[in-house]
């Protein structure tokens, strides 16, 4: 090849090798910035979820010594120990709903051992638990065994989300 014939190639070289080291440049600075926006999301996003799982934990432990107090109560362990009784049924609604005013929980309800519900602060709503049998849902079934009986689910009453 002489020099006449080279000159194209070399004009093309010229542009083209310059050009490569600018694409090559752009896309090592593009992985770059990629790679850090993605690093910058996931420690924002983690961030947010030990704030979110903080909260929760906090909400969570606003209801936890319900259960304990209330069980103190001698009309819930009365209307436990004689569910036919309309007027412990009716004390152990109006107490549940008094109690339930203040800490605002979705539903406050007493099941008995058989998995009825014998009242619940939800006792004046159309979608009441009382009378609902709960015996299928695995809180109840730690609770039998002793346990502390917490679980999340969709309601089978409701169809909302709760623990």
């Amino acid at each position: 090849m002489n020099r006449e014939s080279r000159r194209p190639v070399l004009r093309a070289l010229r542009v083209l090798v310059p050009l490569a080291l600018a694409v090559a440049l752009l896309w090592a600075v593009h992985a770059w910035r990629l790679a850090a926006g993605v690093d910058d999301i996931a420690r924002h996003a983690g961030q947010r979820l030990a704030l979110l799982s903080a909260s929760l934990d906090a909400e969570l432990l606003r209801f936890e010594s319900l259960p304990a107090v209330l069980a103190r109560h001698p009309v819930l362990p009365a209307l436990l120990a004689d569910p036919d009784d309309a007027g412990l049924r009716a004390q152990a609604n109006a107490l549940l709903e008094d109690v339930n005013a203040r800490p605002r929980a979705a539903m406050l309800y007493l099941i008995g051992p058989d998995g009825d519900t014998l009242a619940a602060s939800n006792w004046r709503r159309a979608a009441s638990f009382v009378g609902e049998n709960y015996a299928f849902r695995p809180y109840f079934r730690a609770a039998l065994a002793g346990g502390a009986g917490k679980f999340f689910a969709v309601g089978a009453t409701t169809r909302v989300p709760g623990f």
